[in-house]
């Protein structure tokens, strides 16, 4: 839920303390588990960007949007 709602004000210490207890370490990473979870056309494009910024940028993403 944290990556979906993406508020950068709010939710970007709480993203990257999950990143850490999951192992994670990339934006695709985070992708792919809301891809798992959530319907494409409800990602918003927001989500990518934070996730990029955080994490350096994801590799092999088309838009969010269909």
């Amino acid at each position: 839920m944290k990556l979906l709602a993406s508020r950068v004000d709010r939710d970007t210490e709480d993203i990257q303390m999950l990143y850490k207890i999951l192992g994670y370490k990339t934006a695709d990473q985070g992708l792919d588990l809301l891809d798992r979870f959530y319907p494409r056309g409800r990602i918003e494009a927001k989500t990518q960007f934070l996730l990029e910024e955080l994490f350096g940028a994801a590799s092999h993403r088309g838009p969010l949007t269909e």
